[in-house]
């Protein structure tokens, strides 16, 4: 999370680095939906670990508000 925030302030990039999210979403929804309902345990608990462990862009975001 700090990672992103200190890069958007170098960048001076809020928006393009707030996508990254959802880039980051694609991926394991489009696995999510191909993949076949009787997978192993574990690739379903790795898949869902990966796709809620997602970088929260909210510190960026609201530091971008309150520049105003």
């Amino acid at each position: 999370m700090l990672i992103l925030t200190w890069l958007s302030e170098v960048l001076d990039q809020r928006a393009l680095l707030g996508l990254f999210t959802q880039i980051w979403f694609l991926p394991c929804l489009v696995s999510l939906s191909v993949l076949p309902a009787d997978i192993n345990r574990w690739a379903m608990y790795a898949l869902i670990t990966v796709l809620l462990s997602y970088p929260s862009p909210h510190p960026m975001h609201v530091g971008w508000a309150s520049l105003r």
